[in-house]
Formats: structure tokens, C-alpha cells, sequence
């Protein structure tokens, strides 16, 4: 008896041993040796449980989406941003509703999907801990209040560029939400302290917050994040002209991360020899 590639266990040892060391490329052009491959592929594609099909966004077509994640239904891990040619609500909802057990997921740049795809997300996705929607500018503000009703979980939440984003989705975040650790809501540009304070009141987790161009939000609400999330690492607030060295230098001094600009960088740190100033 002749011993092939094809006699190891594919699911104890082929799925879980050799092909994951293969890059997802690699294992499309493999389906295309043999139809015992081609079988063994689409088998393999079945019970995948990460995909990042971002790099792939530009070539990737229809009939690829069918045969990677058409059959699946154990997918935790899915990044498709940018895919804006190849996504649309006909094609990604019936994934979304065979996938519940998604937990991490990017969208961002995803334009031809709708809220309707977000609320497939928050009906279907009850275990969502990331999700990712920069620049998808198509958002609405009542998609958000659905979506933080739903998906209790959710842990990191990126809406960078979402311009209908407004206070009452961040209030509802905050409120529904409370272990969300990084948060990204650079040029929502309606955003105002009101977010900031509850967020600051509720996500005592949070470590990464990115209010670059929120115009409306002054140091008021940056010494108030700082003072009630002891977690704080990250926090990145350039071109917002209400925030300066006030909220900025008592965060700097207990090695927060800043984004500030080079002036206000050189303040900050020329401060240790010029201890008589008022800085504040």
C-alpha cells in the first residue's frame, strides 16, 4: 500500500500541524495541484477558525469568498478591511450569521457594506470582544446604539473617521461595555467631553484612547480620564487646539504615551529643570 500525504489524519495532524504554517496564498495555490488537494483545501477551509484576507484585499474576487469563508462557521478571528471591492451585505451577512462565535473582526474601510451588516453583527455576534470600523463613514449613530445593546463584551472598539459618531453612541458604549480597553475615535469630530467623562466614569480598564481631532474636547475632560483610569498608556490627541500642557504634563510625568506635538514635547520634558516654573 502506497503511503501519501494524503494518509495522515487530516484533521489531527494536517490541519493542525502543517497546513496553519502555510501562508493563506499558499494554501489556494496548493488546491490547485490535484483534486485530492483541491479536496483537502476546501476541507481545511471549513473549520479555520483565523482569516486575515486584508493583504489580499485587491485581488481577491467573489467566487475566493465563497469557497474561504462560504462553509465555515467556526471563524473567531476575521479581518477583511479594505476588501471595499469584494464586500457588500448580500455576500457577508449570511457569513456573519453562520459565525457566532466571532470574536475579533475589522471592517475598516468596508464601503459597500450598511448597518445592516452591523445589525447581523450585534444580533448574531454575542461573544465580540474587537471590532474594528475605521473610516466607515456610512455608520450611523442608531447602529451604534443597537450594536453596545448587544455585544456586552467588546473590549476594543475603533471607529476612526465615523462621522455620524456623536456623545449619546460613546454614553451608550461606556454604559453597556464597561471592560472596553482601547477605544479609537480620532476625527469624530462631534465627540464632545460628555464621551470623555462617562468614559472615564464606567472603562476604568481602559489603556489606549485616540481622540486625535476631537476639536471639542478640552483639558477638563483629558484630567479627569487621567485621574480615573490608572490603566492609561496610550493616549493620542493631536490637532485637538482645547487640549494642552494643563491635562498633558501630569499624564507625561506617570509615562503615559503622548502624541503631542514637538513643541509641547520639548515643554514637557524641559520641565525637571525648571522645577520654580508654573507649568499650570
Amino acid at each position: 500500500m502506497t503511503l501519501t500525504v494524503f494518509s495522515l489524519p487530516w484533521e489531527d495532524v494536517i490541519f493542525t500541524s502543517i497546513l496553519p504554517f502555510l501562508t493563506l496564498m499558499e494554501v489556494c495555490n496548493l488546491r490547485l495541484v490535484c483534486k485530492s488537494f483541491n479536496q483537502l483545501c476546501l476541507e481545511y477551509f471549513t473549520c479555520c477558525t483565523v482569516y486575515d484576507l486584508s493583504p489580499f484585499a485587491a485581488s481577491l474576487r467573489h467566487h475566493h469568498l465563497q469557497w474561504l469563508l462560504g462553509y465555515n462557521r467556526f471563524i473567531q478571528y476575521l479581518n477583511v478591511s479594505n476588501c471595499k471591492d469584494l464586500l457588500n451585505d448580500d455576500n457577508f451577512i449570511p457569513i456573519l450569521r453562520q459565525n457566532q462565535h466571532l470574536r475579533q473582526l475589522w471592517l475598516s474601510g468596508c464601503s459597500k457594506l450598511t448597518n445592516a451588516s452591523i445589525e447581523c453583527i450585534a444580533t448574531n455576534c454575542p461573544y465580540l470582544t474587537e471590532l474594528h470600523l475605521n473610516e466607515c463613514r456610512w455608520l450611523s449613530k442608531e447602529i451604534i446604539l443597537l450594536l453596545s445593546a448587544h455585544c456586552h463584551q467588546l473590549e476594543v472598539f475603533s471607529c476612526r473617521g465615523c462621522w455620524d459618531i456623536e456623545d449619546e453612541c460613546i454614553i451608550s458604549l461606556s454604559i453597556n461595555c464597561p471592560n472596553l480597553k482601547e477605544i479609537d475615535l480620532a476625527c469624530c469630530y462631534a465627540i464632545t467631553n460628555k464621551s470623555i467623562f462617562n468614559l472615564a466614569a464606567r472603562c476604568h480598564l481602559l489603556r489606549h484612547v485616540s481622540l486625535v481631532s476631537c476639536w471639542r474636547v478640552t483639558d477638563t475632560a483629558i484630567k479627569n480620564l487621567g485621574e480615573n483610569c490608572p490603566n492609561l498608556a496610550v493616549l493620542h490627541v493631536a490637532d485637538c487646539r482645547n487640549i494642552g500642557e494643563k491635562s498633558l504634563v501630569p499624564l507625561h510625568e506617570r509615562g503615559v504615551q503622548l502624541d503631542v506635538p514637538a513643541t509641547l514635547r520639548f515643554y514637557i520634558n524641559d520641565r525637571s529643570f525648571n522645577h520654580g516654573s508654573a507649568l499650570l
